[in-house]
């Protein structure tokens, strides 16, 4: 760990002036910084920074939403803190308008609305949903392979918002549009995931009894058999639990 704390010195002494090299570090800083807070806020920095080298290019700035909204301290201030929501509001508005055909950024920014939703604030709600809505539109244009992975996005806005009913016809959207078993896979433990979170355990026992019944016809891999065995047995012992 800390041999990548000296690559990463290296690497932005040897190339000062190359955005990559600070989105790399940023996303790499480790154990020369001991307290969390103290590795983040370094990160933000580089992140910063790339964004001033490379101003146009979407990567700093996904980055940066990711590191500095997501941790959960972050996202209580912003619940509670008007100031630290405005100070959020405004930079992510920036970067939404910079990039209005990154379905990433859009999803991401839609992901963050819904975390800063207080129970209080429609507003927020309508962004976080209006964001996750752009963000298939894009995605669906460009006939993107990570639609379903907007739509389930865009789920768990819903769920994090109240809107179960919403949420789960967006994951049955999610079912008809994946493209790998991955991805399918994922989408079903989302439903069980959901259904979970919001109470409604007779629904998830019912909905992972079907998936088990159906499971030898979807052609699995024996690899993503042992992944569907093991995610059934963990929803299983938090319904049970």
């Amino acid at each position: 760990r800390e041999s990548i704390s000296i690559l990463m010195d290296k690497l932005i002494q040897e190339h000062p002036n190359n955005f990559e090299a600070y989105l790399i570090s940023g996303k790499n800083i480790s154990f020369k910084y001991q307290r969390p807070r103290e590795r983040r806020k370094k990160s933000i920095e580089h992140f910063y920074k790339a964004i001033e080298l490379a101003p146009n290019n979407p990567e700093a700035y996904h980055a940066l939403m990711e590191y500095k909204y997501i941790e959960q301290l972050d996202i209580l201030d912003l619940k509670s803190n008007t100031d630290k929501y405005n100070e959020f509001d405004n930079e992510l508005s920036v970067i939404v308008k910079k990039f209005p055909d990154s379905p990433r950024i859009l999803s991401t920014a839609s992901k963050l609305y819904s975390n800063a939703y207080n129970l209080k604030d429609d507003v927020r709600r309508e962004k976080a949903i209006n964001l996750g809505k752009q963000a298939i539109e894009v995605a669906n244009r460009k006939k993107s392979s990570s639609l379903n992975l907007y739509y389930r996005s865009l789920a768990g806005v819903y769920s994090n918002c109240g809107l179960v009913s919403e949420s789960e016809q967006t994951l049955n959207l999610a079912l008809d549009n994946y493209v790998d078993d991955s991805q399918l896979i994922n989408t079903y433990f989302d439903l069980f995931a959901i259904d979970i979170y919001n109470g409604k355990f007779l629904e998830a026992v019912k909905s992972i009894e079907e998936f088990k019944s159906s499971m030898g016809g979807f052609g699995f891999s024996s690899e993503d058999v042992l992944k569907c065995k093991v995610g059934l047995e963990f929803y299983n012992s938090v319904i049970y639990a």
